[in-house]
């Protein structure tokens, strides 16, 4: 349950301590998500970020 497990970026064994990779990666797979719900604060903007 103590397990911190490894690093999906570096592999490092975090058990060891932190292995210093960036933790706010964005995940590419949800930019067109991050997209939209952009876009809910900016009714002006259409899917693509584009002004209507």
């Amino acid at each position: 349950e103590g397990c911190k497990g490894l690093c999906p970026h570096c592999g490092a064994n975090l058990n060891d301590g932190p292995c210093g990779c960036v933790t706010d990666r964005a995940d590419p797979r949800l930019a067109v998500l991050a997209q939209l719900l952009g876009a809910a604060d900016h009714p002006d903007l259409n899917a693509q970020g584009e002004e209507e």
